[in-house]
């Protein structure tokens, strides 16, 4: 089940969705990024832990203001890898928690500024969002993020792939 065309009506929903918890430094950067996580073994109604990972940063992040006080210039890349249910099993019905890092690289007027950042999340029903939507917090990075399935439904074939968008904000 493709459910692509919903990105524009759950869009708006994101839109007001906070972005995590107060961060105590003010951003130096606001992005919004889209990228194509694979997810193992794969997210269903049976609840489960496993692995996400998008091949390193091979997503789209878009940013204005700067990384390490050098302005951004241009689009960069984004990923994320890590793992989901992990202490407690996820489920698409029960959402669940995670760990990983936010991995981030962009061209800057001093050249190509990379960053990995360990960050928690979170999605769905548990965590007080609709299925599909959700938070992190990283040591650097705050976001929320809407994922949708790319391959399965959740019902009938666990979802092994997904396209993610969202926001994020980079402190430093």
């Amino acid at each position: 089940m493709k459910a692509l065309p919903a990105i524009g009506a759950l869009s708006c929903l994101l839109g007001s969705v906070p972005v995590g918890p107060a961060v105590a430094a003010e951003p130096a950067a606001r992005c919004t990024f889209d990228y194509h996580p694979r997810i193992h073994p794969g997210l269903s109604l049976t609840p489960s832990s496993g692995t996400i990972d998008s091949d390193q940063a091979t997503g789209v992040a878009t940013c204005t203001g700067s990384i390490d006080g050098k302005t951004i210039t241009g689009p960069g890349t984004f990923g994320f890898a890590g793992s989901y249910g992990d202490p407690v099993p996820a489920s698409c019905q029960s959402g669940g928690v995670g760990k990983g890092a936010v991995i981030i690289s962009f061209p800057t007027e001093g050249g190509t500024v990379a960053l990995k950042d360990p960050a928690t999340y979170q999605f769905g029903p548990g965590s007080g969002y609709p299925p599909g939507i959700g938070d992190w917090t990283g040591s650097r990075t705050v976001g929320s993020y809407l994922v949708l399935p790319d391959q399965g439904d959740c019902v009938t074939t666990p979802v092994t792939q997904a396209r993610g968008r969202g926001r994020f904000t980079i402190t430093g």
